[in-house]
């Protein structure tokens, strides 16, 4: 069973390694990586043609992150980057990043029904489906499953058991 969770685990961390592309790695850029990754470990209600992912960021950290997403778009896979404001409907993405303290209000989430993304300290307390977190240097994720299940959204078992923390 443990050469198993290495085996995903080692899988794992190839696939979101950036290096592999000769991409110019910075946190957001492994982020948005990570989310790209993220969607095959996660069953939507209805899986979508094209993928509509809102960023609410600063509009240069907006540049980089789209560019990745963007790069990385797969013959099956189709995305649109949106770069939300503040009074953006949050209920038309099937995904959503907040980019650090730019998290919306628990009223304006209130019709959100995609996968929610973030790097805030308390992202799962305020809403979050997955939340990055950096410790000592290195990047993870913890992941809400019980919100994801309230919103219909499916996490592959492999995908939270590289989660740092889940709540259930």
């Amino acid at each position: 069973m443990l050469k198993i969770i290495l085996s995903v685990l080692i899988l794992f961390f190839t696939l979101f390694n950036p290096h592999s592309s000769g991409a110019d790695t910075t946190p957001l850029t492994l982020k948005a990586t990570f989310i790209l990754k993220f969607i095959g470990f996660v069953e939507f209600n209805k899986k979508p043609s094209v993928y509509q992912i809102g960023y609410m960021g600063s509009p240069e950290t907006y540049a980089e992150f789209s560019q990745v997403i963007l790069s990385k778009e797969q013959k099956k896979l189709k995305f649109e980057v949106i770069h939300l404001t503040p009074k953006s409907d949050l209920s038309l993405f099937n995904i959503l990043y907040f980019e650090g303290d730019q998290f919306p209000s628990h009223l304006a989430m209130k019709d959100v029904q995609g996968l929610i993304i973030s790097d805030n300290i308390n992202g799962l307390a305020k809403g979050a489906i997955i939340n990055f977190i950096t410790t000592d240097e290195t990047m993870g994720f913890e992941i809400n499953n019980k919100k994801a299940q309230d919103l219909g959204i499916k996490i592959n078992s492999r995908l939270l058991n590289l989660a740092k923390r889940v709540i259930q």
